[in-house]
């Protein structure tokens, strides 16, 4: 944010790239990464102050850019959509999952479920605590499923983010009256064993530029159901269950599908494995990489 060019403090440059929204004052050619729009498609989600700067920065920051970088191809044609830029200006490049995403050892499993207290069975959602998550939905539907399946549980991931205090309130309602739990210190190590252990993970946000918790749930194992807002479906593909994001009842029934049909659960693991191994970060490294390049030789 310093309105000097950054090459005064760090000498001459090549390309500079902001992989977050902005692109600090340079001389050198710049790509910068979108990884949604939710401050413009969903304005009533986000924190008023982190919305007005990112209407003000994004606008001038794009215009610098020589490239933009969108994490799917959904935030692509976002971004298309509502700044009016060159098509053959914004490449989607997707995000990667981390190598230790897989299917876990039963017994690490295990531990994690006596460490935490975990309820079995259970139905996971991951994500901070915020508007955009949709966790009402998720409590809405819950309630639905337990009614018919009173011996599976809820299981919150996720530390308070901005203009929780609804939110949490919500859970803690809901957790007097339901098998609801909430953790809020789950490091990232445990998150393979958190995914694989559930029954399925619930995905249901109001928009999304990527969802990255989709893609590791699937590598580590499990089912997921995905809202169909924003890229979700995109990345989720066809191994996902995709419902309205507003839709409690769809929600309950294709988490009661799943526990009715092992088989059809078990299909859905299998294929979502097989899709997430697609997202790499050695592919998304190659495909900066081959930008930066690009890049270099239109400025020579």
């Amino acid at each position: 944010r310093l309105p000097v060019p950054l090459e005064r403090i760090v000498g001459p440059l090549d390309v500079v790239h902001g992989p977050d929204f902005t692109v600090p004052p340079t001389s050198a050619p710049s790509v910068v990464t979108i990884h949604d729009l939710s401050y413009l498609i969903v304005s009533q989600f986000a924190h008023p102050r982190l919305r007005r700067y990112l209407t003000g920065i994004v606008p001038r920051t794009l215009r610098r850019a020589a490239r933009v970088v969108a994490v799917s191809e959904q935030t692509r044609r976002d971004v298309l959509r509502y700044y009016h830029l060159p098509p053959e200006q914004v490449v989607a490049i997707p995000n990667g999952v981390d190598e230790r995403f897989r299917s876990p050892d039963p017994e690490d499993v295990a531990r994690l479920r006596e460490r935490l207290a975990l309820p079995e069975p259970y139905v996971l959602t991951v994500g901070t605590i915020e508007p955009r998550k949709n966790h009402e939905t998720v409590l809405r539907a819950f309630e639905r499923v337990h009614a018919a399946h009173p011996e599976l549980s809820l299981v919150i991931a996720g530390r308070p983010g901005w203009l929780s205090a609804p939110i949490l309130d919500a859970i803690d309602k809901a957790a007097r009256r339901l098998p609801v739990q909430h953790l809020t210190g789950v490091g990232d190590d445990d998150l393979p064993a958190l995914y694989a252990g559930s029954v399925a993970t619930v995905y249901v946000s109001w928009y999304e530029g990527f969802g990255l918790p989709v893609l590791e749930a699937m590598a580590s194992g499990t089912a997921v159901i995905v809202s169909d807002r924003g890229a979700l479906p995109e990345i989720a593909g066809d191994p996902a269950l995709v419902v309205p994001a507003e839709d409690d009842e769809a929600l309950a029934t294709a988490i009661s599908g799943l526990i009715d049909n092992p088989d059809e659960r078990a299909h859905r693991v299998q294929r979502g494995q097989e899709w997430s191994s697609r997202f790499t970060w050695a592919a998304t490294a190659a495909a900066h990489l081959a930008l930066y390049r690009e890049i270099g030789r239109n400025r020579a």
